[in-house]
Order: C-alpha cells, then sequence, then structure tokens
C-alpha cells in the first residue's frame, strides 16, 4: 500500500470504512513504522510485532518473500481504540453499549474491493504470508480472521474470532468453543451438511471489535459494527457460497466447516500466555482466495495488547451495563492487563458512605462472575501444559496446577481488584512471541507506507 500522510483536518473515520482508513489514520499521527524487507514469517516477525507492541503498529514488506506485506499492533493502548471509532477514551464504553443496544443493519452491494482477485486453485501458504507466531506453535495460524457463519437455519451470521491452524494447502484447523458458531455447525452437521463460512482478513478496527460482543444467538455483529461506525457495513456474497463479506475488506477465505471430520490442531499460544494444547478439532476446507489489489494481511500476536484489548473492551462494557443496573454507583470497569484482560477486574464507585463498597463485595456485586467461575470448572484455565511435558511432545495431556485454585479465587472473594492466577505457576509452559527473536526490530523505518 502507498500511503501518504493523511490530513488530520479532512481524514474521518467514518469516511474509511476498513482497514486502510485505519492505516493512513496511523501514519497521519506518526503511530506506523516500517520493518525491513525480508523478516520471517518463522518466530521472527512476531518477535518484532511484540517488541514494539506498546508503542507503533508495524507494517512487514515482502514477509518472508511474499508479495503481501502483514500488518500487526493496530492499538497499543485503548486510546487507539477509541480514536479509531472518533471518539474521547472516557466514551469509549458507552459507545460500545449504545451500538449493541441499537444495531444498524448492513447492506449488500453486488461488486466488491475484497473480490478484485479471486483464486479457485488455493495454496494458502503459497498465496498469504502467514505467520507462526511462538516457539511451540503447531505451525503458521490466521490469528485476525472473522469467521462468518450462517445460521442453517434462517440465514442469521454471526461473527467471531478463532484461532485457525493452516494444516495443509486447502485445510485449516479451527478451535470452536462452545458458542454460536459451534452451534451453528453442529445444527448442519446433525443434517449431514458442511457448515458455509468465511474468514475475512483485514478489516475496520470497528468489525474485530464488534466480533467479540457479548450478544444474543442471531444477533450479528456487523450491525454491531455499522452501529459503532456511524454507517451500515457494505456485504458482499462470497463466490463459492451464501455467506456476506464485508466488501472492503483485504482477504476473504472461502470455506466449509466439514462435518463429522477432526484433525489434530494446536499448540498455540494462547491470551493468558500459556499454550492451549493439543486435541482433534473440526475442519475448514477452503474452496477459494479473494482480495484486494495490494492486498495486507492483518495478524495479531497472542497474548499481545492488541489482542488483550481487542477481547477486554467488550466485556467491560457487558459488565458495566450488568453491574450498573443493581449499582447506581458504579461508574467504571477496568479489566486489567495483569488479569489479561479477562480475569482481573476493577471496579470505580461513587462512594456515598462508609462501608458501601465492602456492602457491595457481600451483597449481589460478585454472584454473576461467581456463577462464570463455577460453571468454568475446576480448573477454570482451558489450557495447560505440564513442565514435565518434553519440549517436542505435542500430544501432552493437560495436567493439574495450583492454577485452577487460582481462578476460582475470581468472583468468590470479596476483594476490589478480583484474583485470576495469570501469573505462572507450576503446571504451565509461558511461551513467548518468536522465542525472543527481533533481529527485525535493527532496520525498521518511521516512514509511512
Amino acid at each position: 500500500m502507498e500511503a501518504g500522510r493523511a490530513n488530520p483536518a479532512t481524514e474521518r473515520n467514518w469516511q474509511h470504512p476498513d482497514l486502510r482508513g485505519w492505516l493512513q489514520r496511523l501514519v497521519a499521527t506518526d503511530r506506523l513504522v516500517v520493518a525491513r524487507e525480508g523478516v520471517s514469517l518463522i518466530d521472527e516477525l512476531a518477535a518484532v510485532a511484540k517488541k514494539l507492541e506498546l508503542e507503533n503498529a508495524v507494517l512487514f514488506p515482502k514477509p518472508g518473500g511474499h508479495a503481501i506485506p502483514v500488518v500487526a499492533n493496530l492499538f497499543a493502548d485503548r486510546n487507539w481504540i477509541a480514536d479509531s471509532l472518533g471518539v474521547p477514551a472516557s466514551e469509549l464504553l458507552s459507545r460500545f453499549q449504545n451500538a449493541v443496544r441499537h444495531p444498524l443493519p448492513w447492506v449488500e452491494v453486488t461488486a466488491a474491493p475484497a473480490q478484485d482477485v479471486v483464486h479457485r486453485e488455493v495454496d494458502l501458504l503459497k498465496q498469504l504470508p502467514i505467520p507462526k507466531h511462538n516457539e511451540h506453535d503447531s505451525g503458521p495460524y490466521i490469528t485476525a480472521a472473522l469467521l462468518i457463519a450462517r445460521n442453517p437455519a434462517t440465514g442469521i451470521q454471526n461473527v467471531s474470532i478463532h484461532r485457525c491452524q493452516v494444516s495443509g494447502p486447502d485445510r485449516i484447523g479451527v478451535l470452536l468453543l462452545p458458542r454460536h458458531t459451534k452451534h451453528y455447525f453442529r445444527m448442519a452437521e446433525e443434517a449431514g451438511a458442511a457448515l458455509e463460512i468465511a474468514l475475512v482478513i483485514g478489516v475496520h478496527p470497528a468489525c474485530i471489535l464488534a466480533s467479540q460482543a457479548i450478544a444474543a444467538l442471531d444477533d450479528d455483529e456487523m450491525e454491531i459494527a455499522g452501529a459503532l461506525l456511524g454507517q451500515p457495513i457494505e456485504m458482499v456474497k462470497c463466490r463459492t457460497n451464501s455467506v456476506r463479506v464485508p466488501a472492503h475488506a483485504e482477504i476473504v477465505i472461502e470455506g466449509r466447516i466439514l462435518p463429522k471430520v477432526r484433525e489434530p490442531e494446536g499448540p498455540f499460544g494462547e491470551f493468558p500466555q500459556y499454550y492451549g494444547p493439543r486435541a482433534d478439532r473440526e475442519v475448514i476446507h477452503v474452496d477459494a482466495i479473494t482480495h484486494r489489489k495490494n492486498a495486507i494481511f492483518h495478524t495479531i500476536v497472542g497474548g499481545g495488547v492488541e489482542h488483550l484489548l481487542l477481547g477486554g473492551i467488550p466485556r467491560e462494557a457487558t459488565l458495566l451495563e450488568h453491574l450498573q443496573r443493581s449499582f447506581p454507583s458504579v461508574r467504571d470497569v477496568r479489566l486489567t492487563r495483569g488479569g489479561t484482560c479477562r480475569y482481573h477486574l476493577a471496579v470505580k464507585i461513587d462512594k456515598a458512605s462508609q462501608g458501601e463498597p465492602k456492602k457491595h463485595h457481600h451483597g449481589r456485586l460478585w454472584w454473576p462472575l461467581r456463577h462464570q467461575a463455577r460453571r468454568r470448572g475446576r480448573h477454570g484455565c482451558r489450557y495447560r501444559r505440564s513442565h514435565r511435558d518434553r519440549v517436542g511432545d505435542r500430544d501432552a495431556v493437560p495436567g493439574r496446577s495450583r492454577s485452577g485454585r487460582g481462578f476460582r479465587r475470581a468472583g468468590l472473594e470479596a476483594r476490589s481488584v478480583v484474583g485470576s492466577g495469570h501469573q505462572r505457576q507450576d503446571g504451565h509452559r509461558r511461551h513467548q512471541a518468536g522465542c525472543d527473536r527481533a533481529d527485525g526490530i535493527q532496520a525498521y523505518s518511521r516512514q509511512g507506507h
């Protein structure tokens, strides 16, 4: 992408509902740097992104020799997310809450930049610059794709993000948690059919943020994205199936989740900075790849600031709305980075009397969190690997550890900050992006791209 310096006086995010508009904004405000050409896709790219995650977005030209560049670190802090939506940071949660309450339906178009180039003969690693992020990851992973699926009965779409392991030229292993996409897949599988899906890479930040909304089944997150932007998202029908995807996306991978097929997926470095274990999981067969001219590939480093904030802010908005229904004195909440924006909750209240916080804690304030913690089961953390497992053992069985006890404290004790067990414990192997290899940082440039 040739990106000159944008004019802040005329630049408006709602005029650019795509990734390129946000990158232009980052260029204009000196928040985007460009790495040297040819940074390796194996570990090195993730290491450079991790090194700069609190400072800059990074664009990697010709990574691993690919013509398509990779971008990472779209957000270094919550102020960047607010900026992408055109609101002050103090209004970020209220903006998200309002978008969930008042979604804006998308509009369908017949032609789209996302389909400028169409590949029906698919070879994922040859056609796309897909990085391997962590030392013990099972291979390259697509980490920033919106997985869009349609309800087989109604056609209503769901949008979410899942870790996607490249298992072959046209094959992807995907982790489906027991939420809406998996519900749609079970409906299709029980009928003996595959579930049509699309993996959408490179969209406006509002679309990524909306995908993480705590919404009801059959609430279309692209309508929340439209409300966040203040204008409908333009969507286009895929070339090989009935899924509708953002018309201004950089890359779209069209495919089907196959019924009655499970193949090994993992391990992969997850958001708590520990590896998720290897197991047999659902499989996507890829039918086509479409993309824009001069496409850009977006990746998210697992457990990095971008990953944590994108998951944390929608959760904060949901928690704040729930707490304020019962406790009008609650003013704000934060899921802290120390708890990976999931497990440590700080609550700001307008205290009217002595002992009020204690009453909240011992009353109904933490009941929803306590209930959720109990439902997660004894160990809480979903992903564990024993420190006794050998480095090369990809099939290690998750082990018991003290961290389960730590997680159960989330919501069970009356504390101002709820404990998580995120701290390193025996029984886990911690991951570090790119094995701390950051050679590529030696020659980055602050010029726009």
